[in-house]
């Protein structure tokens, strides 16, 4: 014979786990609820890079990517890699920036920012604080 007292212990158990079943159209709102939750976290996307960050389409970064001289000239004046951009007359390399249709380049002592655009896929435009500079795409 079972003792009274593991009866209504087992009374009490079996009473209070139906009481914690929810019913099925709770358990459907709550999957829908939990889907819609991870939905909203995975739109957004954050995306780091080393030293530079993206704010424009990636063929355009791709584009700046190379190496450039002025118009009229037969040396390389810089060549823009992708961290960092490097000036073969000073034996130096420099991080920079893009944002939008602007590069900014983080020299030792100071920043300069420049607007960029292309004429074609061989000419660079840099406009600065001190005018207007045609690069085209240095070709080895």
């Amino acid at each position: 014979m079972i003792k009274p007292k593991l009866l209504i212990i087992l009374i009490v158990l079996c009473s209070a786990c139906h009481q914690n079943v929810k019913p099925k159209d709770q358990l459907h709102k709550l999957n829908s609820d939990t889907a819609s939750s991870k939905t909203e976290k995975t739109k957004k996307v954050t995306i780091k890079t080393d030293s530079i960050s993206i704010n424009i389409t990636g063929n355009n970064v791709k584009n700046l990517r190379g190496i450039w001289a002025l118009k009229g000239d037969e040396n390389a004046a810089f060549y823009i890699k992708k961290s960092v951009i490097y000036y073969p007359d000073h034996f130096k390399s420099y991080k920079y920036q893009i944002n939008g249709d602007s590069i900014k380049i983080y020299y030792d002592d100071f920043n300069q920012s420049f607007n960029y655009n292309f004429k074609g896929s061989d000419t660079l435009i840099l406009s600065g604080e001190e005018g207007e500079n045609d690069y085209y795409r240095f070709k080895k």
